[in-house]
């Protein structure tokens, strides 16, 4: 009878864990089948639940893949340069000319009551240009990283035909960039043409991750090293003083030897620039994608950068020009001197990157290969890049004498960095493949 009552409660003991057992097995059934409910089931790129995954990696993945991939991109940007300004060209209508025909040595014009009423900064215009972007990444084979090389390339210039002005109705013409040293004769300046050159390189290397923040939304922080070579030419050519000289000052003439009576003086420059900057520093930013459905998204980047680096910045300027004896009409050329600056020196630059844009991929080859599009608007700010040198000569226009007005060749000569930031922006078009 002992043995059979313990038989009924070794029965008994069993049958209530079993039952146990499967109730607890049912609430987690349960339990998991509510979570799925209140989360929306994440898929990674090869169509695998990641149920219950923290962050699931989002790269695509691929049957019998070697886990590179390349990408390709046409860019047609427009590089802009604040700083730049190479001329005001101001209106006075109270500059007339004075009556009768003036006589040698004296200038034609009548000083009195010269007020300018109006006026434009004038800047070169600047292009569209085509460039190119190329890229080599790799997904490494830990958590969903990844790895990436990019190398993007653009040539621009801006110019202008010329800014012509004319003081016998009141225009006059005042060049930003000046010869060392040279009288500031602004005030008869009659025209200005400048030409602006960008030679623009960077190289990426960023490691990243990109991984589901929901169905639908991805998101690739990443870490990185960006050198940069933003290197600028300017030219600036300009007619810095056409009119009467000094009375009476004598100059041989280097070609025949004989001696010419300065009458009228016609003074012409051309300031060469360069601005080279050679950087390198770490670079953050972040990813993003809202896939749409059918291969097609929105993606976004932002990204930025502090390039520690050097900037080599030169200046050179040359003047030509020639006397005229208004009696006799010879003419002689001037002998002038060039002159030269140059800065040379450390400093951290930043960046910022920005793009937003449409996207569409699609697998073919039995999930082997991947084939990706991009059509997207790009900006792109390298801050404070513009330290092109200054020229400012500050004198009076003319100086009266006794035998008539002359050009004054008192002046004080300063220079400054034109400080201003560079901005690339504009359509870029990518094409990139998995394999």
């Amino acid at each position: 009878m002992k043995s059979n009552v313990k038989k009924i409660w070794a029965i008994i003991a069993t049958s209530l864990l079993a039952t146990s057992n499967m109730y607890a097995a049912y609430g987690d059934s349960n339990q998991q089948k509510q979570q799925s409910k209140q989360q929306p089931n994440q898929k990674a790129a090869n169509g695998k639940s990641n149920e219950r995954v923290i962050n699931p990696p989002a790269r695509p993945i691929l049957s019998n893949a070697l886990d590179f991939w390349i990408d390709g991109e046409l860019l047609w940007w427009k590089a802009r340069e604040s700083g730049l300004d190479y001329a005001t060209k101001v209106h006075s209508t109270e500059f007339i000319v004075a009556q009768g025909t003036p006589t040698p040595g004296t200038t034609p014009f009548s000083e009195r009551g010269i007020a300018t009423h109006s006026g434009d900064v004038k800047n070169p215009h600047f292009h569209w240009e085509f460039g190119v972007r190329a890229g080599l990444g790799f997904n490494l084979p830990f958590d969903g990283w990844d790895i990436s090389l990019a190398w993007t390339h653009l040539n621009s210039h801006a110019h202008r035909n010329g800014t012509n002005a004319d003081p016998v109705y009141g225009d006059r013409l005042i060049p930003k960039f000046q010869p060392v040293a040279a009288p500031d004769q602004f005030y008869t300046s009659t025209f200005a043409k400048p030409d602006w050159r960008l030679h623009f390189n960077t190289i990426d290397l960023d490691l990243g991750r990109e991984f589901f923040v929901s169905r639908h939304l991805t998101l690739r922080p990443f870490i990185g090293v960006r050198a940069g070579w933003v290197h600028q030419r300017y030219d600036v050519y300009t007619n810095l003083f056409t009119g009467p000289g000094q009375n009476g000052f004598i100059i041989p003439n280097p070609a025949t030897g004989a001696t010419v009576a300065v009458d009228t003086l016609s003074i012409n420059s051309k300031v060469h620039m360069k601005n080279n900057f050679n950087g390198l520093g770490p670079r953050v930013g972040f990813d993003t994608e809202w896939r749409l459905g059918a291969g097609f998204s929105i993606y976004g980047q932002a990204a930025a950068s502090l390039l520690l680096g050097h900037f080599e910045v030169d200046y050179k300027a040359t003047l030509n020009g020639t006397a005229t004896n208004t009696k006799t009409g010879a003419t002689s050329p001037l002998v002038l001197q060039p002159s030269s600056l140059h800065n040379s020196f450390h400093d951290a630059r930043a960046t910022a990157d920005l793009a937003i844009g449409f996207r569409w991929a699609k697998r073919f080859m039995d999930d082997s290969y991947r084939v990706r599009i991009d059509l997207g608007w790009e900006e792109h700010i390298f801050f404070s890049q513009n330290q092109f040198i200054s020229i400012t000569n500050t004198i009076n226009p003319v100086l009266p004498t006794a035998t008539g007005n002359v050009p004054d060749t008192s002046f004080v000569t300063s220079d400054t960095s034109r400080k201003g930031d560079l901005t690339l922006s504009g359509l870029t078009f990518a094409i990139r493949l998995d394999f």
